[in-house]
């Protein structure tokens, strides 16, 4: 009843607080990819220049449409936001030791999976390869390839896709709920959020940078525009930590891939394309920007590309099992079907392999509606991005704020991969907080 009655006040009224307009936040970062590609120092040789620009700004302008119709959705209000939340975020709190107990074994176990499948000595060999050598976890050789051989075999491989939106959800969480939690609580949240970033991080790629620091920001962004006193001094702080954690990626970035390369700038996985080095931009760089440029249009561009050469290969239908790869691998086993799909037939026909390259997020979209359909797509991630926001903030309902951080992660490799579905734990999870955001987004509660 209250949540009806909440809801029903939300469309009446209006909010002291504007929600944060993530969509263009991310807009902006999409378009600077994007500039990043046609401007910085490597020279793509784009196929089909006119219709790929065409269909990729059609994407972006999709993207923003969507969420400006998310923002529209719900109208500001007066309730006092403080007060009213998600009965899930109670429920999760009630939980909350059982969580934490799962999340800190899967994520021993985890570390233990990483230490025997590279040949590491134990945990102490680890630790060493994280704080000094971390390109070693990178380029490690796996001693097994099936679950099964894998320390901890099948039944933690299950588990942790069983658990894993929980698992993934528990830095975002612990850190919301922090003051509503008791002093052990607070303890073993401490514990279990340690535990989870060394095992996100023993990876040793750079999505494992960005694991740590979204939930992180999300969980930040949501506590600030919880807060409705100050409005104008917590907008500027708000910036003040987007701008911050920006530039703490950025600059992790480089350190990972200064160590990856070991201060090389050589690629050999960019086929016909080249890098620059008389380019005007790197010529008014110091060395160390110089790098973390051509690093970052490497790392965030070469999809682009890859997207192109998409243009230049007839769409074959998927029906709903192309964009993901996971997915994809999975239904292979029993239909042959992976051959259909754009970076397979782009890998066979340009030798732009998917092993090594990236073709965007786009493309992996356009097996199942084609390159124009992503338009649509793109328009349903821009509106799913907004709710998801809106929704953390107003009522901390753990589904969306779940959603929220897998959205976010989506968003930032849209330029480089399908991020979210090329994995079972997180296009799982993506799923289940996509459904439980839709179906108990009115179910809140009063805390008088």
């Amino acid at each position: 009843m209250f949540g009806e009655k909440y809801m029903n006040e939300i469309e009446k009224h209006s909010y002291t607080t504007k929600p944060v307009n993530l969509t263009l936040i991310f807009f902006v970062y999409l378009i600077f990819t994007l500039i990043l590609y046609i401007l910085g120092p490597y020279d793509w040789n784009t196929h089909n220049a006119f219709i790929t620009y065409f269909l990729l700004i059609l994407y972006l302008v999709a993207f923003y449409l969507g969420g400006k119709r998310g923002m529209r959705s719900i109208k500001y209000d007066t309730v006092n936001k403080s007060k009213v939340i998600s009965k899930y975020y109670i429920v999760l709190l009630k939980w909350y030791y059982p969580i934490a107990f799962i999340t800190i074994v899967l994520s021993f176990v985890s570390l233990q999976r990483v230490t025997s499948l590279y040949g590491l000595s134990g945990l102490t060999d680890l630790f060493t390869s994280l704080t000094g050598d971390y390109k070693s976890l990178y380029f490690a050789k796996e001693t097994a390839s099936v679950g099964a051989d894998m320390y901890g075999g099948t039944l933690f491989s299950l588990a942790s896709i069983v658990f894993s939106p929980i698992t993934l959800l528990f830095i975002l969480f612990t850190i919301v709920a922090f003051k509503d939690l008791t002093f052990f609580q607070k303890v073993i949240g401490v514990i279990g959020v340690l535990f989870r970033i060394l095992s996100n991080i023993s990876k040793g790629s750079n999505y494992s940078i960005f694991s740590v620091i979204i939930p992180i920001f999300v969980a930040r962004l949501v506590i600030s525009k919880r807060k409705s006193d100050r409005k104008r001094k917590r907008s500027k702080k708000s910036v003040f930590w987007i701008v911050l954690c920006g530039v703490i990626v950025v600059y992790l970035f480089y350190v990972v891939m200064d160590n990856r390369m070991s201060g090389k700038l050589n690629f050999i996985q960019i086929g016909e394309n080249k890098v620059d080095y008389n380019h005007p931009l790197l010529n008014i760089l110091p060395n160390g920007l110089k790098k973390t440029l051509i690093w970052l249009e490497f790392y965030l561009c070469q999809g682009y590309y890859g997207f192109s050469l998409a243009t230049d290969v007839p769409w074959w239908p998927m029906f709903g099992a192309g964009f993901s790869r996971w997915l994809c691998l999975e239904l292979n086993s029993f239909i042959p079907i992976y051959q259909n799909t754009y970076v397979y037939r782009i890998g066979e026909t340009f030798y732009w392999d998917a092993s090594a390259n990236w073709h965007t997020a786009y493309t992996w979209f356009a097996n199942d509606v084609g390159l124009l359909g992503v338009i649509v797509v793109m328009f349903i991630i821009g509106y799913i991005l907004q709710r998801s926001c809106n929704a953390s903030v107003d009522t901390l309902n753990p589904f969306s704020m779940g959603l929220l951080c897998l959205t976010i992660q989506m968003v930032i490799f849209l330029p480089c991969n399908n991020l979210i579905f090329s994995d079972s734990k997180t296009f799982i999870s993506f799923l289940i907080y996509l459904i439980g955001h839709h179906l108990t987004k009115k179910e809140v509660i009063s805390r008088e």
